[in-house]
């Protein structure tokens, strides 16, 4: 194979661009649909209920998707729980 090195000047640094766009667009668009990770036994001895409603919340406030399980242990009944909606 043999290279042409006009021609390899012509292509240099077309690449830069486009990745640079690429990269605007994802930080720039939404993300449609944001996914959480699920627990396995986790939450169910890490406290008391309001460390307890504080980490459930953490971990899912504008969470659409939750990739396993999701366990709602120790939760006061008067916590407002609207964000798992």
């Amino acid at each position: 194979v043999r290279r042409d090195p006009e021609r390899a000047q012509r292509h240099r640094g077309r690449s830069a661009p486009v990745t640079l766009v690429a990269l605007v667009t994802l930080l720039v668009t939404p993300s449609v649909s944001p996914v959480c990770a699920g627990t396995l036994n986790g939450l169910s001895v890490t406290g008391d209920a309001q460390h307890q409603y504080q980490t459930l919340h953490k971990m899912y406030n504008n969470c659409e998707i939750v990739m396993g399980n999701l366990e709602i242990v120790l939760i006061d009944h008067t916590q407002d729980l609207s964000f798992l909606q």
